[in-house]
């Protein structure tokens, strides 16, 4: 199972036949976040690798398009997160990591 975050947390619970209240606890136990604050990590994560093979490939990045596909509900909930993991607005970021997203790093290009 591949969501990258964009699962409700019952179905979760439902698909490892576990309540949710078992998941919560079960999770934090296992990986220290709970299942929420795992899909907002796999969330951005996705915006990232999304963000940096866009302007790897010269192309500046639709970030509402980003949100979209990286399983955002809009663009203002990947700012929100952008900002938390970051203390930057994702334009912000993509400002100051430009050279290094065009030379294919934060994982562009694979070795």
């Amino acid at each position: 199972m591949t969501s990258r975050g964009r699962i409700t947390m019952d179905a979760l619970a439902h698909r490892v036949t576990l309540s949710s209240r078992q998941l919560r606890t079960e999770f934090a136990r296992e990986f220290g976040i709970g299942p929420k604050s795992a899909a907002r990590l796999a969330r951005f994560e996705t915006s990232l690798e999304r963000i940096a093979a866009t302007v790897h490939a010269g192309r500046t990045p639709h970030l509402s398009t980003v949100a979209a596909d990286a399983g955002f509900s809009d663009h203002a909930h990947l700012t929100r997160d952008f900002h938390r993991f970051t203390g930057t607005s994702p334009t912000r970021w993509i400002h100051e990591e430009r050279r290094n997203l065009q030379a294919g790093g934060h994982g562009t290009v694979q070795d």
